[in-house]
């Protein structure tokens, strides 16, 4: 996943991304960028990006029982 600038102003409606520590689809670094493009009310429609310490891409939808008390949390989101 990449946000853009170009997202950024197409964009209409609010995003909000679950991301975690490992991510070959969302790396820490691509979590930055997006923190910076859309983070501290840039983004007109609403952004938020919560974290999941400890957690992989799809701990979600796996139920990762190694991540079973953050898994809980997500779902209640």
């Amino acid at each position: 996943m990449r946000i853009t600038q170009e997202y950024a102003e197409k964009a209409k409606a609010p995003l909000l991304i679950n991301s975690c520590e490992t991510d070959q689809q969302f790396p820490l670094e691509a979590q930055a960028k997006a923190d910076e493009i859309l983070g501290g009310g840039k983004f007109a429609p609403g952004y938020e990006r919560t974290y999941w310490d400890g957690c992989t891409h799809g701990f979600a939808v796996r139920g990762d029982m190694v991540c079973c008390f953050t898994f809980e949390l997500a779902t209640v989101q």
